[in-house]
C-alpha cells in the first residue's frame, strides 16, 4: 500500500515540452527513465502520442 492505494492502482503521469510533438514526446519517455517504484514493475504505453507524431512528420 502506498498513500491509500494499492500500488497495482496507482497511475503516474509524466510530461515535457519541446519545440515541437517530437522533441516532446522523446523529452517526456526519457524522464520516464528516472521514476522508480518498489518491485520495478513499471509498465507504459509507448504509443502515447503517435497520431500527432504522425501528422507532424507528414507536415499536417
Amino acid at each position: 500500500m502506498w498513500g491509500g492505494f494499492k500500488m497495482e492502482d496507482l497511475t503516474v503521469m509524466v510530461v515535457d515540452g519541446g519545440e515541437n510533438i517530437l522533441v516532446a514526446k522523446r523529452l517526456a519517455y526519457a524522464a520516464m527513465g528516472h521514476v522508480f517504484i518498489d518491485g520495478n514493475n513499471l509498465r507504459y504505453r509507448t504509443d502515447i502520442g503517435s497520431r500527432d507524431v504522425g501528422r507532424a512528420l507528414r507536415g499536417k
